[in-house]
């Protein structure tokens, strides 16, 4: 015997986790009508896991359950921007925290090695590659801040942008812009001016959020035009404090 035995992950965990998986990944589609029966077939268990896993994605907002009816996350425009003026703020403070450590050489390698790896994808045409490796960029500033409580705080957002990034990273100048904001934000790590880190990656966010809620509203045929307006005054708002 070389080791211990270790039990495999309960069968609700892998529906959850499977489930969590085809929902981010746009298998399962937003608003999509699902049921305990439907879901035990495609996964091939029963009905009692895949209830305990629906049960566990219901209360991580991922899915929808009214009147026994459970159905596949569907966001809104006021979901889109919660989300990106939180981001906004928790990454702004975990970028500042990244500026001031002493030893950056570390952390500044792996972050380059992302951007080079973003742009390579991007002259590729790669979007899946580039969603993911945005996705890398900002969570890697959330774990290289060393704040752990804004790392529980910020896994919620992480799972609702993994949906929000299949529209908003859609066209080419979105992702050219983001790289490019990427870069700038990097050279403000490297010389550890807080207040340009904050001010750049608000504003990255902010911008960035505002695109994704109008990509949103086409490709939902939504009218858009006061809510983005009201959501203009508040990004204004922010960026002049």
């Amino acid at each position: 015997m070389t080791g211990k035995l270790i039990k495999a992950e309960p069968l609700y965990l892998q529906a959850y986790y499977q489930l969590k998986d085809d929902i981010t990944e746009g298998d399962l589609k937003p608003g999509e009508r699902l049921t305990d029966q439907q879901l035990a077939e495609w996964l091939g268990i029963s009905r009692t896991p895949v209830r305990e896993a629906a049960r566990i994605l219901c209360s991580e907002g991922l899915l929808k359950s009214e009147n026994g009816i459970v159905t596949v996350y569907k966001p809104s425009l006021e979901d889109i921007c919660q989300v990106y003026f939180i981001r906004a703020s928790a990454e702004s403070l975990a970028a500042s925290f990244v500026a001031i450590k002493d030893n950056k050489n570390e952390i500044v390698s792996k972050i380059e090695k992302i951007i080079d790896k973003s742009v390579k994808a991007s002259k590729e045409n790669e979007v899946r590659i580039i969603q993911e490796l945005n996705r890398e960029f900002h969570t890697s500033l959330i774990n290289f801040s060393g704040l752990d409580i804004l790392k529980q705080i910020y896994e919620p957002l992480d799972v609702k942008m993994k949906i929000f990034r299949s529209f908003s990273l859609k066209k080419d100048y979105n992702r050219t812009i983001s790289i490019k904001e990427h870069s700038e934000l990097l050279e403000y790590i490297i010389k550890g001016d807080v207040l340009s880190c904050k001010l750049v990656l608000e504003r990255h966010i902010l911008t960035a959020g505002k695109r994704a809620m109008q990509e949103y509203a086409k490709l939902e045929g939504l009218d858009n035009s006061d809510f983005i307006v009201q959501t203009d005054k508040y990004i204004e708002a922010i960026l002049r404090v």
